[in-house]
């Protein structure tokens, strides 16, 4: 095996080989000392009887005769044992399993045997697949059994031998692999950093806008190609949907932000949620020091309560204070949303590497 080029887009698997074909013709036997020594015939592959051997997974309909590059010669030895090595390119079906790309591993296989003649007719003995590559394949480390079946096919009532190469590709880290792990990455990055960012102006909406369209461009970029074709998405299609996903959510609550911090006339937030930022759920988000500032205001409206002070200075204190109780109660779920975005993702990697 020479050179391997895989087509996942399609599901095609083409090799270029060395095919060793090898078998006795009684009718090409002679004495080597009737002919002063000669130990061997060069004849042309037209001069000889060759076997019908087909590649029966190919990629054309109907299996694929074997096609050689050239008119190599074939070596003729006195017991009558031929020898012919055609060089070919072949290109066999081949399911690949997407779902783990850029580190996936695939399982192909080239199935040759006969047209037409049975086991009762012609036997194959399989030794070996060797790996000759002048040009180094950088994309896959590659891997080869080889093993002889029999099968029969309908409509006839013998059984015909095949020879069975499985071949495993293992892909290699490339370009490839490093554009997919920055790309999962800034992914990452982009959706969860936003999630401690408070938007409280339009102009700050850009960023979310920005990440929007960055995730979309992932997203378009792998999912034409990888695998355009499937029916089970990879996993770096699903994972960056789900980030464009999550990312959606932070984009609608930023503009619930800032439609809030642009409506003048808010309110107080329910008495029921106070209880529960100033409890558990504020321990648990770590909102203590958002709370003594929500706490400064409340002392100081007290303050001026019992100092008298001017309505206009009241309003200001009032203002204040229910906007700390607007920011608490946003930066909880800003960081409620982070742990919650963080389990889903942590759930997809987990998914992946198990």
């Amino acid at each position: 095996m020479v050179h391997v080029e895989t087509d996942e887009l399609n599901s095609t698997f083409s090799s270029s080989i060395w095919l060793r074909l090898s078998w006795k013709d009684p009718k090409l036997m002679w004495n080597s000392n009737d002919y002063n020594g000669l130990d061997s015939l060069k004849m042309a592959d037209h001069e000889i009887w060759q076997p019908d051997i087909y590649l029966f997974n190919s990629a054309n309909s109907g299996g694929e005769s074997i096609i050689r590059y050239g008119n190599p010669h074939a070596l003729v030895y006195p017991d009558g044992t031929v020898l012919w090595v055609p060089p070919m390119k072949v290109t066999a079906l081949c399911e690949f399993d997407m779902y783990y790309w850029p580190f996936d591993t695939q399982h192909c296989h080239l199935l040759f045997g006969s047209g037409t003649r049975s086991r009762n007719d012609i036997r194959l003995v399989s030794k070996g697949v060797e790996f000759e590559t002048p040009i180094p394949i950088s994309q896959w480390t590659i891997a080869c059994t080889d093993s002889i079946i029999e099968m029969g096919r309908s409509g006839y009532p013998d059984e015909f031998y095949h020879a069975l190469y499985n071949i495993t590709l293992t892909r290699k880290s490339t370009t490839t692999t490093t554009v997919a792990s920055t790309a999962i990455s800034c992914a990452i990055t982009l959706v969860l950093v936003q999630r401690f960012l408070m938007f409280k102006t339009g102009r700050a909406l850009i960023l979310p806008c920005i990440t929007s369209i960055v995730l979309c461009m992932f997203l378009i970029h792998f999912g034409t190609k990888v695998a355009p074709k499937r029916s089970t998405a990879p996993w770096i299609v699903s994972f960056l949907a789900t980030c464009l996903f999550l990312h959606c959510i932070t984009l609608m609550e930023s503009v619930f932000v800032v439609y809030v911090f642009k409506f003048k006339n808010r309110s107080h937030i329910s008495w029921r949620v106070k209880r529960w930022l100033n409890g558990k759920l504020g321990r648990f988000l770590l909102l203590g020091d958002c709370i003594v500032q929500c706490a400064a205001c409340v002392n100081l409206r007290d303050e001026k309560f019992e100092e008298h002070c001017e309505e206009n200075e009241g309003r200001k204190v009032k203002k204040c204070e229910v906007t700390h109780e607007w920011e608490l109660s946003i930066i909880a779920i800003d960081r409620l949303l982070f742990i919650i975005y963080f389990f889903i993702m942590t759930l997809y990697v987990l998914a992946y590497v198990i």
